[in-house]
């Protein structure tokens, strides 16, 4: 009876012996600590008594709360209720008396610690693809993993499968095949599904497991996956453009979901280009089709990474709208480009008087040019100074201007079209720009009649008739007679006659001239 019972001790106690894992190691000084889970260990004071073995005063806490507190030499060690480990490997005393140390190491009961890997042939599926993975399962822990169940689910919620494996020993991978030389993880075989929009899928896994001891855990795993919307949308362009040449951009736009989509595209060409056509369409695209809408664009202004925004589609899916933006197309844009103004000054004047047209260039453009320009001298002027046409070459950056002068015949109004002007690159290839058309006004004389004296006025300061009534009627009385000096009255009054007659006559002519000119 006694030999049954000492066995029966000997065998719980090996049943119960604790497997402790690797745990954490560090050397410490006065009032440091090792933390490990709940626990803390701290090396609260040292004794280096000469005439003895050196100890060192080790306080073990839980949770911040003091449960054991202990003076150990080198290679003791203490176990607290199965659950930690503490051991002092050495205790070293320094060169100086405030300078000792000494290895502690903490341990806890080992587990099963499982690794899951999930991995696949790509990141990124459609809709409707086969969805290719594998999971692998791998005991990095001392002791064994029992009982595992495994289950995968998704974020946004549309994957669930679940796996069972009997037993994954400690330090070894689940194998599938094990009459293979290779170790073969699990196959996990999905269908992509069908997302409104491009969505990054989480597939999480979970496996639930136990040690020998009968001790519960839990591992996690997973990977993320992008899954593409129902709609390929996108904004194509020449990366290296000529200016002021137009070029080609292509929207298209492929239904790679499960319905029929709706769509409106919107598009832009931002400040850097421009176009005539309308950026607006409205179309249906049925699964498995590619539409396509284009147009034309001319850059504004050359420069290297030009940027054109991105192209807009909406569509309605289960009653909420979503919005899919294109790519943003960046553009290198070179050549010559001129800008040219023309001014006119002065712009009202009179019959006769002179008018300087200016017209300055300017090459805002990256690349040489070689310009030819020419104006025309509109009716109701004459060219008096000056050429109305020219060439030269403009660098990028650089500006030149012309000048001639004009002198208007008549009154009226004088229209000067636009300027037409030509210029080339390097290359030869030829390219057009011209000025905007403008007008000036020619008035015409104003001429004041006084009645009450006789007597005709004009605006101009050389004018005619510059007699008075009052030098007319220089005698006395009515200036017919009665006076020693008629003769020469009436010799008067016939000169100022004629000259009034004279001023009438070419204020009658300007009249006409201006009524129809």
């Amino acid at each position: 009876m006694i030999w049954f019972l000492i066995l029966v001790l000997i065998t719980a106690s090996v049943g119960q012996a604790v497997v402790w894992n690797e745990g954490i190691q560090g050397e410490l000084n006065w009032d440091e600590a090792l933390f490990i889970g709940n626990y803390k260990v701290a090396l609260t004071d040292f004794s280096l008594d000469e005439a003895g073995p050196s100890k060192v005063l080790l306080d073990l806490q839980e949770h911040n709360k003091t449960i054991d507190h202990r003076a150990m030499q080198s290679g003791e060690w203490f176990i607290e209720n199965d659950s930690i480990k503490v051991t002092v490997e050495e205790i070293t005393r320094g060169e100086a008396e405030d300078d000792p140390s000494a290895k502690i190491r903490v341990q806890l009961p080992a587990a099963a610690e499982l690794s899951l890997i999930l991995s696949g042939d790509r990141d990124e599926f459609q809709g409707g693809d086969e969805m290719r993975l594998k999971l692998r399962v791998e005991n990095k822990g001392i002791v064994d993993a029992e009982n595992l169940k495994i289950t995968l689910d998704s974020v946004p919620s549309c994957i669930n499968a679940r796996y069972r494996i009997s037993k994954v020993s400690a330090g070894r991978a689940w194998d599938e095949k094990k009459g293979t030389n290779e170790i073969d993880p699990i196959q996990v075989n999905l269908r992509a599904p069908y997302l409104p929009e491009p969505t990054d899928l989480s597939i999480r896994v979970r496996a639930e497991y136990a040690d020998p001891e009968g001790i519960a855990y839990e591992s996690f795993g997973g990977g993320i996956y992008r899954i593409l919307g129902p709609l390929q949308f996108h904004k194509r362009a020449e990366e290296v453009q000529d200016c002021p040449q137009n070029y080609f951009i292509v929207n298209s736009m492929r239904n790679t979901g499960n319905r029929t989509l709706d769509l409106k595209i919107t598009d832009s060409t931002g400040s850097d280009f421009h176009t005539n056509s309308s950026l607006s369409w409205q179309l249906s695209l049925p699964p498995g089709e590619t539409k396509i809408e284009s147009y034309r664009i001319e850059a504004k202004k050359t420069g290297m990474g030009l940027s054109l925004p991105a192209a807009q589609a909406s569509y309605v899916w289960q009653d909420k709208g979503y919005v899919i933006r294109s790519e943003m197309p960046v553009i290198d844009v070179f050549g010559p480009l001129i800008e040219a103004t023309r001014s006119i000054s002065p712009s009202k004047i009179k019959p006769g008087d002179l008018v300087k047209i200016t017209i300055k260039f300017e090459n805002t453009g990256n690349k040489k040019a070689a310009v030819i320009w020419d104006d025309s001298v509109p009716q109701g002027a004459e060219i008096v100074t000056g050429k109305t046409n020219g060439s030269f070459r403009l660098s990028p950056n650089e500006t030149s201007s012309s000048e001639y002068q004009l002198q208007a015949l008549k009154p009226g109004t004088i229209r000067f079209p636009p300027t037409q002007i030509c210029y080339r690159d390097v290359r030869g290839d030829e390219y057009y720009t011209n000025t905007r058309a403008q007008d000036i006004r020619v008035e015409a004389e104003k001429v004041i009649v006084n009645a009450s004296h006789n007597s005709f006025e004009t605006d101009r300061e050389d004018s005619i008739g510059s007699g008075t009534g009052n030098e007319v009627e220089s005698g006395t009385g009515n200036g017919f007679g009665g006076s020693s000096q008629s003769d020469r009255g009436m010799s008067a009054l016939g000169e100022s006659n004629i000259l009034i007659l004279v001023v009438l006559i070419v204020a009658l002519l300007s009249l006409a001239i201006s009524r129809y000119s």
